[in-house]
């Protein structure tokens, strides 16, 4: 995980599930252990956080190449502006061209 950092005002709710169910197997939480957040938490297999890290990842680093280089070492990780381009790519892969299916681009637990 290359770039996954945390900032003051931004929180990436992904890992702060990994986190909450972190410490909840730690103190053994019973209420919080038997609820979906954590069963759902525990659905995603290492293959597929993987493929959510390598897609994030690679979205980053075309964001850095597309805009003028010094302006690129100034950009910091925000989970934010990732998403809305990783949603625009996913569009347009799985939806217009079909070239996959929205879990194989990027895998999720459906609630």
């Amino acid at each position: 995980m290359r770039h996954r950092k945390f900032c003051s005002n931004k929180i990436c709710f992904k890992f702060a599930l990994v986190t909450l169910t972190n410490v909840a197997k730690k103190i053994n939480c019973a209420r919080f252990r038997d609820s979906n957040v954590l069963k759902n938490m525990e659905e995603l297999t290492k293959k597929q956080l993987e493929r959510q890290d390598f897609v994030d990842n690679e979205v980053f680093d075309l964001i850095k190449k597309l805009i003028p280089a010094n302006k690129a070492k100034k950009l910091q990780w925000d989970i934010e502006m990732i998403g809305e381009v990783r949603d625009m790519i996913r569009i347009y892969a799985v939806n217009h061209k079909k070239l996959m299916s929205e879990q194989e681009f990027y895998p999720y637990i459906g609630t």
